[in-house]
C-alpha cells in the first residue's frame, strides 16, 4: 500500500487523502475533521500541498518531554557520528522528537525502538523519553502536527536544514540501527560510577565486549559522550576531543586479532561496575545460518582519490555514485579503453632510457567481473564511448577514401593502356574498435592499423569461444598482440598476412561462473595478463544522482586531445624514479619465487612489472608530464597495484580468503565433538585440529565468528557451538 497525504492550505477545512493501491487500480479515500467529503471538496482539496507520509512500522519515534531541541545534542552528535540520518523538531508541548526513517519493514522495530529510547535516556541523563512504535502502529505525518492546523518543523540532524515539502527522507541503515540499540546497555554500564581503577582498561574491557556483541564502533561513540566523559572524572587529564581519539583506538584493538589484552566481565567487577545484566553478553537464542567457510573473503579496497587526474576521478565518482558500485570498475575501464588509444598513437615505455631491451607497450586488459545488473554494461558505454567518436570519425574518412579511389579506378580504366601508369591501390580501412570478429579479419585490421581496443559486452563469447580449434588462432594471436610480438595470420586461399607490431587493447564484462571457468582451464599465462575488477553493487537506494554532462564532456575532450595532440612516442623513468622503480623490481621478485606463493599467483606476479610501466606511462601522459615518467606517475602505479588491483586478483583467482586454514579444521573437529560449550585454551592445549598455539587458535576462532559457526560468551570466557552446524 502507498500512502500519499494531502493538506490543504484552508485552516477550516483540513484534509487526509489516502491513495491506496488495489489490483492495478487507484482509489482515493479521503477524511475531513467535521464532515465526510464532497466530489467538489476532493476536487477542491486534491488541489492543496501533497505530503509523503510514513506508517510507524518503518519509522522510529523518540518522544522527548520538557527536553528542548538545543538540549538533544548530545544524542544527535553520537548519530551524525555514525552517520544515521535522523531527524528533530519541537515537540507537542515543551518537548522534542526525534524521528528514524527505513526503506523496509523489520519484524524486531519494537525491539531496536525500545533499545534507543533506553540509549536516550543513558545518554540525556535526567530526561523522560518515550519510544514509538510501542505496539501499537500508527501513521506518521511529515511536518508532524499538520492535521490540527499548528504544523511545526522538522530538521536533518546532520546539518540543521529544515525539511521541506514534499518530505523524501534519507533511510537509515536497519543493522545500524540494531547494533546501536545493543550498545545501549554497554553505556548503561559505563555510566554507573568512576571506575575504581584505570578509566583506559576500563573502556577497553567494555569494548572488548561490544566488539563480541558486534557494535564496538558504536560503543566507542558513546563512551565518547559527555555523560561518560563527565561521570569518569576525565577531565583531569584529557579533552573531549583526546578521549574520544582514545576510545576509537581502543575500538579497532578490541578488533583485533593481534591484540590479546581481551579482559571483559570479571575485570569490570575488579572495576566496581554492576555487570548482571545479561544483556552484555552476546549469546542469541536464535543461532544464525552457518555461512561456509570458504565464503570469508577479504575486503576490497576502495578506489584512490588522486590517481587519475580530477576530471577522470570525478567522472570515476560519479558513475560509481550513479551505480551503486566502488570507483574503481569506471576508472579502471576509462583507463582500458584509452589505453588504445595511446597503443594507436606508438607510444612505447621501457624503465631506463639506455635499456632497449625491454620495452613495454601500453594496452591494457580489464575484465569486468560481477552477477547480472551490477553495472558492467553502463560502465563499458560511457568508458568506450569517445572511442566510439572516433570510430564514426574514421568511417567517414574510409568512406570518403573508398570514394575517391572508386574515382581514381574509374578514371585509369578509361585511360588509354599506355598513359594508365600504375593501378590504383584500395585504401585501407581506419579502425579503433573492434567486437565480434575472426582471427582472420582481426588480423587484416591490425595490418592497418597500429592499435585497436577490443569493447565486448560479455567476455565469455570470447575466451570460451578460443576452446575451439577453429577459433584457436584467435588465442594465439592475442597472445601475441598483448606484447606486440610479431605474428602470422593464415588466411584460407589468400595468403598470409606478417603483423610486425600488432596491439590490442581489451574491455569487456563477464559474470562469475563463466570467469572461473575460464580460469580453471587456463595454463598458457593468457588469464594472468587480463586486469580483473570484481564489481560488488550496495544495497539499493531510492537516492539517484545522475552524472552531470560536463564530466562526460571533460572525458571526450581528454580522448580527442589524446588523438590529435603530438605525443612522446618513448617514455622512460627519471632519474627520480629509478631508485623506486628498481625497489619495486626486488619486492616483486621476491614475491615471485617465494615457494610458499601459489602457482597461479606466482603466475600473475610475473606480470607486474610490465603491468606496472605501462600504467605508469599511462598515468604520465594522462598528468600531462613531459619529462618521462615521474617518481609521482610511477608511485601511483604502484599504489594502483598493490593497494587496489592485486586484492581484485586474489578475489578473482580465488585467493582472497581470509587465513582460514585452521578453523577449517577446527570445524571439523567441533562437528565430531560432543560438546557444546569449549574455551580457546581447550584448542590449543588439546591440539584440536592440529592447532598447538594460543595465537593459531584466536585465528581460528575468529573466522568461525564471522561465519557463525561459534558465538562467545564473556560471563564465562567460553565458546558455545552453532547447533545448526551438526546438521550439515
Amino acid at each position: 500500500m502507498m500512502f500519499e497525504y494531502f493538506v490543504t492550505r484552508n485552516p477550516d477545512a483540513v484534509v487526509l487523502g489516502e491513495l491506496e493501491e488495489d489490483a492495478g487500480t487507484t482509489r482515493k479515500r479521503v477524511w475531513s475533521e467535521n464532515r465526510s467529503p464532497t466530489a467538489e471538496d476532493l476536487e477542491r482539496h486534491l488541489h492543496g500541498q501533497r505530503l509523503v507520509g510514513f506508517r510507524l512500522d518503518r519509522a522510529i519515534n523518540l518522544d522527548f518531554d520538557d527536553t528542548s531541541l538545543k538540549e538533544l545534542a548530545p544524542l544527535v552528535e553520537v548519530l551524525n557520528a555514525l552517520g544515521i540520518p535522523g531527524y528533530a523538531g519541537p515537540g507537542n508541548t515543551r518537548g522534542s522528537k526525534l524521528w528514524l526513517f527505513l526503506s523496509e519493514t523489520p519484524g524486531d522495530l519494537p525491539a531496536v525502538a525500545r533499545g534507543l529510547g533506553m540509549l536516550a535516556r543513558v545518554v540525556l541523563v535526567g530526561k523522560r523519553v518515550e519510544h514509538y512504535p510501542n505496539g501499537d502502529l500508527k501513521t506518521f505525518l511529515p511536518l508532524f502536527g499538520a492535521l490540527n492546523g499548528s504544523p511545526r518543523p522538522l530538521y536533518q540532524t546532520w546539518d540543521r536544514t529544515p525539511v521541506s515539502i514534499p518530505f523524501t527522507p534519507a533511510y537509515a541503515d536497519l543493522e545500524s540501527l540494531r547494533r546501536l540499540s545493543r550498545s545501549g546497555v554497554f553505556v548503561a554500564v559505563a555510566t554507573q560510577r568512576k571506575p575504581l581503577g584505570s578509566r583506559h582498561e576500563a573502556a577497553q574491557a567494555l569494548l572488548n565486549l561490544a566488539h563480541r556483541s558486534g557494535c564496538a564502533r558504536e560503543v566507542a561513540v558513546l563512551l565518547a559522550t559527555p555523560v561518560v566523559f563527565e561521570r569518569w572524572g576525565l577531565g583531569d587529564s584529557r579533552n573531549p576531543e583526546q578521549w574520544r581519539d582514545e576510545v576509537l583506538r581502543l575500538a579497532d584493538a578490541a578488533g583485533s586479532t593481534d591484540y590479546n589484552h581481551k579482559r571483559g566481565v570479571p575485570f569490570l567487577r575488579e572495576l566496581g561496575f554492576d555487570v548482571s545484566s545479561t544483556a552484555v553478553t552476546p549469546v542469541e537464542e536464535n543461532w544464525p545460518d552457518p555461512i561456509p567457510l570458504e565464503s570469508l573473503q577479504t575486503p576490497l579496497p576502495p578506489w584512490q582519490l588522486g590517481i587519475l587526474p580530477p576530471a577522470l576521478d570525478d567522472l570515476a565518482a560519479a558513475l560509481g555514485r550513479q551505480l551503486r558500485i566502488d570507483p574503481t570498475a569506471p576508472a579502471m575501464a576509462m583507463m582500458a579503453a584509452l589505453s588504445a588509444i595511446l597503443a594507436y598513437r606508438k607510444v612505447v615505455v621501457q624503465p631506463e632510457p639506455s635499456n632497449f631491451t625491454w620495452e613495454e607497450i601500453v594496452p591494457l586488459w580489464v575484465a569486468l567481473i560481477g552477477p547480472p545488473g551490477s553495472g558492467k554494461t553502463p560502465v563499458l558505454r560511457e568508458a568506450t564511448r569517445p572511442l566510439w567518436a572516433v570510430e564514426f570519425s574514421l568511417d567517414e574518412e574510409n568512406r570518403r577514401a573508398q570514394e575517391e579511389y572508386e574515382q581514381e579506378l574509374a578514371d585509369w580504366l578509361a585511360a588509354k593502356r599506355d598513359e594508365r601508369g600504375a593501378k590504383p591501390k584500395p585504401p585501407e580501412p581506419k579502425r579503433l574498435i573492434v567486437s565480434d570478429h575472426t582471427a582472420e579479419k582481426l588480423g587484416m585490421i591490425l595490418a592497418a592499423n597500429p592499435a585497436v581496443l577490443c569493447a565486448v559486452d560479455e567476455l565469455r563469447g570470447l575466451l570460451l569461444g578460443w576452446k575451439r580449434e577453429d577459433r584457436a588462432s584467435g588465442r594465439k594471436l592475442f597472445l601475441s598482440a598483448y606484447n606486440g610480438f610479431p605474428a602470422p595470420v593464415d588466411r584460407v586461399g589468400r595468403g598470409t598476412i606478417y603483423l610486425r607490431n600488432p596491439q590490442i587493447a581489451l574491455l569487456g564484462g563477464i559474470q562469475l561462473g563463466p570467469w572461473h571457468e575460464t580460469v580453471k582451464e587456463s595454463d598458457d599465462g593468457l588469464l594472468q595478463r587480463i586486469t580483473p575488477v570484481v564489481l560488488e553493487p550496495s544495497p539499493p537506494t531510492r537516492e539517484f544522482t545522475p552524472v552531470a554532462v560536463e564530466l562526460l564532456d571533460s572525458y571526450h575532450a581528454l580522448a580527442q586531445r589524446l588523438w590529435k595532440d603530438p605525443l612522446p612516442e618513448r617514455l622512460h623513468c627519471t632519474s627520480e624514479a629509478l631508485e623506486l622503480w628498481r625497489e619495486w623490481r626486488f619486492e616483486t621478485d621476491k614475491e615471485q619465487y617465494d615457494p610458499e606463493s601459489p602457482e597461479s599467483w606466482r603466475s600473475y606476479l610475473s606480470k607486474r612489472l610490465g603491468l606496472t610501466l605501462r600504467l605508469a606511462g599511462i598515468l604520465s601522459i594522462l598528468w600531462g608530464e613531459t619529462g618521462g615518467i615521474s617518481l609521482d606517475s610511477l608511485a601511483r602505479a604502484t599504489v594502483l597495484i598493490k593497494d587496489i588491483l592485486e586484492p581484485h586478483a586474489k578475489r578473482a583467482l580465488r585467493m582472497a580468503q581470509a587465513d582460514i586454514s585452521g578453523a577449517l579444521r577446527l570445524a571439523k573437529r567441533l562437528k565430531e565433538l560432543p560438546t557444546e560449550t569449549f574455551t580457546r585454551r581447550m584448542v590449543y592445549t588439546r591440539n584440536w585440529g592440529g592447532i598447538s598455539t594460543s595465537e593459531e587458535a584466536g585465528t581460528a576462532l575468529f573466522a568461525l565468528e564471522r561465519a557463525g559457526w561459534v558465538v562467545f560468551d564473556p560471563r564465562t570466557k567460553s565458546y558455545q557451538v552453532n547447533p545448526k552446524v551438526r546438521g550439515n
